[in-house]
């Protein structure tokens, strides 16, 4: 059996081998009132009483799922109390959070969770957050992982460190806790949904792992050891992962561009982790993302079809000829654009732009924001629209009208730029695909006679 002293010195160790709390820096300690967490916030005072220079926040955040978690809640008030520490405690409706996100209880919970602790943080100056995941947690999560269908990259699971938060439990097993616990005396509250089996995490704690130890005592050991592997391994991968990245990933704004031809030359590991880097960084975390949407993903990277789309959670991703595109949300929709023009003057123009129609002498020099037609064979009305199925646009040189949609293709134009084209035209004939083609007829012969002109204005 562990003794108190054991896990205070394998915790001190933790701390230094993992630079997990900066000298004389402040830590903020997620404490439910569960036998974890409660472990976790004592060893770490102990840990301050021993001479190491930190400070200590708690809170607590009760989700409202339970009649107890009232008296959960002032427990931790109180515990802070006998220890002289700092406690903030914050009471949010998870349920209802669940409904207004359509998410599940747990992730809503998961999610209210996280952003209060950090919220808290920011507030106190805390510079890390401190949860008390240990080893059979990274084992089950492990399994979990594994029944979802994630990557060799998802069995890395949970990290010594991930960001602000911290976890020092991680390599200690729950019966270490249990012992520490008991030795010492410590009380704590028993949550009765730990041993509801509705939940999944729950169900392979108690079903799932008992029986494999059967097999192997030793399982929950076995498999945070895969963890760390992994991990170690993937350190390496990222070092391939971001010279990779910096060849063939661009961003703009709010999108990031992965060029397709290039990526395919890299060996396939190579490719799925790259576009799990791409995931990660438009989404903020790959949490909720599953091997088949990796998957899903690769196919529009390998099949070839010049623009198809995808709508994954929390994240929009799509081929544009020769490029990935991943967005946190799928591109705004183009409102369908329709203008009679009865005379001259300036034109408001969908992206801001202004189209200038006047009548006068010729300018004579074409451009893809200027053209000139034949005033005496165009005339009034003219009208200016989005694009139309069917649309042809009759060119120079040719018999004949060409369809639009042939010269978009032949142009390589991607979905979101051909909904917003526009077309300017007389009668039933186009005169003018903006900034792109105009038509090969009404063009000026002599040199002396009134043009109508159009142009294109930008600021």
């Amino acid at each position: 059996m562990a003794t108190k002293d054991d896990i205070e010195m394998q915790l001190r160790a933790v701390l230094h081998k993992h630079d997990l709390i900066p000298s004389g820096g402040r830590v903020l300690v997620a404490v439910s009132g569960g036998a974890d967490s409660v472990c976790l916030l004592h060893a770490l005072q102990a840990t301050v009483q021993a001479g190491i220079p930190f400070e200590i926040v708690v809170a607590h955040l009760d989700h409202g799922l339970r009649h107890e978690s009232t008296d959960d809640a002032q427990f931790v008030v109180n515990l802070c109390a006998q220890l002289g520490l700092p406690c903030h405690v914050e009471l949010v409706d998870v349920q209802a959070l669940a409904r207004q996100r359509k998410q599940g209880v747990e992730e809503a919970g998961r999610v209210a969770r996280r952003q209060f602790l950090q919220r808290i943080a920011n507030d106190t100056h805390c510079d890390c957050i401190a949860l008390a995941h240990h080893r059979d947690d990274q084992a089950e999560t492990v399994l979990l992982r594994l029944t979802r269908g994630c990557g060799v990259s998802g069995l890395a699971a949970m990290k010594w460190r991930d960001g602000v938060f911290i976890r020092p439990l991680l390599g200690m097993g729950r019966q270490q806790i249990v012992s520490y616990i008991q030795d010492r005396g410590i009380e704590y509250v028993e949550d009765a949904s730990n041993s509801s089996l509705v939940y999944a995490r729950n169900r392979v704690r108690h079903q799932v792992l008992p029986r494999l130890g059967q097999i192997n005592p030793a399982v929950a050991t076995q498999l945070s050891k895969l963890a760390n592997i992994v991990e170690l391994e993937e350190e390496y991968w990222q070092q391939q992962v971001s010279a990779v990245v910096q060849r063939l990933v661009t961003r703009h704004n709010n999108e990031l561009r992965l060029c397709c031809s290039e990526l395919l030359l890299e060996h396939p590991a190579l490719c799925m982790r790259v576009l799990r880097f791409c995931l990660e960084q438009v989404r903020s975390s790959l949490h909720g993302i599953e091997m088949v949407h990796i998957d899903a993903i690769a196919a529009l990277l390998q099949e070839g079809r010049p623009q198809r789309e995808l709508s994954l959670p929390q994240v929009w991703v799509a081929r544009r000829y020769d490029e990935l595109v991943f967005r946190a949300l799928p591109p705004v929709r183009v409102s369908a654009f329709n203008l009679v023009i009865a005379e001259t003057g300036s034109f408001q123009l969908p992206d801001g732009s202004v189209l200038q129609v006047e009548i006068g002498p010729p300018f004579g020099v074409e451009s893809a924001n200027y053209v000139e037609f034949d005033a005496s064979l165009v005339q009034f009305p003219l009208w200016l629209r989005s694009i139309q199925a069917g649309d042809r646009i009759t060119c120079a040189g040719m018999a004949g009208r060409k369809k639009i949609k042939k010269i978009f293709a032949e142009q390589q134009l991607e979905l979101e730029q051909r909904k917003s084209a526009l077309v300017l035209g007389w009668g039933q004939e186009v005169l003018w695909l903006l900034r792109m083609r105009r038509c090969g007829k009404y063009g000026t012969i002599n040199r002396a006679a009134a043009v109508l002109s159009c142009r294109i204005v930008t600021d």
